[in-house]
């Protein structure tokens, strides 16, 4: 029984016992949307209570039950804010789509349905002949209209709402739901279809929210799995594996999530595949998938890391990523200095929208630049970027983590067959860290 509550059973029968597809007849393979352990897989006996429905959640009944009342109330927001294109429009409908230079990665915000095709012609010019499709979202996602919505909480409209601890299964009966309600309500009033819209700050407080209506058909308010199976279907030259790595806005992800992520491109990844990675907006989440990805493919394939073309270090260390526990991790293990450097130079690469490693020092020029001001307002927008600040060194640390792991399981046929089992052994790196409650973490200041 794995991290998700799947056991093996080849035996069995070779349909997915999740969602009843034969993914190697599909090639959209929605089943990867469902079960993150793919075909062939029989559901372990739960240990949760039913609580309210039939639905068994891998994740924990108290945190499913929560979000699904949340999401009972069906408040929306559509995905595409005021000012969210801080990139060059390449296609019209898909916000902030870069491709790093010398990966066949791709990242961009949550696409609209015309952005969508407009994209999947694009892979096909290029000769792309599959394409693994990354939501890197841990919030549900349905499309109406043309466009992608999120759920909102009525208390906090102005930030996504944060989902942890849950199976790629539980967001997609989550996210079932949350299409049946909206559904249901647009019906109930008439075809007339509710959302949320607002303006884009970087502090969400400065964010204006305001209702808007129109009008929608029931029936074309569809989950995101829905939608891209619709899509693809338009073109069968390429095959769309969807997939999910559940992340809650400018986290670290989940350890099991590295280890998908290095499954899907060991077992998915050659010359004729791509991966498009999105988030809402495509900054921070979508950046953390392109960086994974771009690293671990390069390992796997025995291709070298190289420096962007005209990078040079900052003058300020803390923009280089010299803090104390970045040193201790780095003095700490094999090869140290070699695994920041690689990083770095991903994360450089990968750096269109956000670099993983100089927002650290960012989010720390706005925290004291908002504290100067000696007022309550500047206190809690400081309180913001010091949030924002733990998130960041958090991500930065276990990336670098990630890149000892790979090399160590590569190199040397490493004993640790995952990131998980290799992150409980070494407790003597992920202690240097220590947690939001004790050690480094919890008294974080950017020394």
């Amino acid at each position: 029984v794995g991290v998700f509550g799947y056991r093996w059973d080849h035996a069995v029968s070779k349909r997915c016992k999740a969602c009843n597809i034969q993914p190697m007849g599909c090639s959209l393979s929605l089943c990867e949307d469902i079960c993150p352990l793919g075909p062939a897989v029989t559901r372990a006996e739960p240990q949760a209570h039913a609580g309210d429905g039939d639905y068994i959640p891998d994740g924990p009944q108290e945190v499913f039950d929560q979000a699904k009342e949340l999401l009972s109330q069906g408040v929306v927001k559509v995905d595409h804010f005021e000012n969210i294109y801080r990139l060059e429009k390449k296609f019209e409908g898909v916000p902030n789509w870069r491709n790093p230079q010398g990966f066949q990665v791709f990242g961009s915000g949550q696409p609209t349905i015309p952005g969508l095709e407009l994209t999947l012609q694009h892979y096909c010019s290029l000769g792309i002949k599959k394409l693994l499709c990354v939501n890197m979202r841990s919030e549900p996602v349905i499309y109406a209209n043309q466009f992608s919505y999120g759920p909102r909480n009525p208390n906090n409209l102005n930030e996504n709402i944060e989902i942890s601890g849950l199976s790629v299964r539980d967001v997609q009966e989550l996210q079932n739901f949350l299409v049946a309600k909206v559904r249901a309500t647009t019906r109930d009033n008439n075809n007339t279809f509710t959302y949320h819209k607002d303006t884009y700050a970087l502090v969400p407080e400065d964010r204006k929210d305001y209702t808007q209506t129109e009008t929608a058909r029931p029936e074309d308010i569809c989950s995101l799995t829905e939608t891209y199976a619709r899509e693809n279907s338009k073109f069968p030259q390429i095959e769309v594996k969807i997939l999910r790595l559940p992340v809650n806005d400018e986290r670290v992800p989940n350890l099991e999530d590295f280890d998908r992520l290095v499954k899907i491109i060991e077992e998915e990844w050659d010359e004729w595949t791509g991966a498009h990675f999105n988030c809402q907006m495509g900054k921070g989440r979508t950046t953390t998938g392109m960086v994974l990805c771009c690293l671990t493919s390069s390992k796997l394939l025995r291709r070298p890391i190289p420096r962007p073309a005209g990078h040079t270090d900052s003058p300020d260390s803390l923009e280089n990523g010299d803090y104390a526990v970045i040193r201790r991790l780095v003095g700490g293990v094999e090869d140290g200095a070699r695994m920041k450097w690689e990083m770095d130079s991903v994360i450089d690469a990968c750096d269109h929208m956000q670099n993983l490693r100089k927002c650290i020092w960012e989010a720390k020029v706005a925290h004291d630049k908002e504290l100067a001001k000696g007022d309550e307002s500047g206190s809690r927008r400081a309180a913001f970027w010091y949030k924002l600040g733990v998130n960041f060194i958090e991500r930065y640390f276990y990336l670098i983590l990630f890149n000892v792991y790979l090399t160590h399981r590569l190199d040397s046929a490493g004993e640790h067959k995952s990131f998980v089992q290799f992150c409980a052994a070494r407790g003597d790196l992920t202690s240097l860290l220590g947690t939001r409650e004790n050690g480094y973490l919890a008294t974080f200041n950017w020394e």
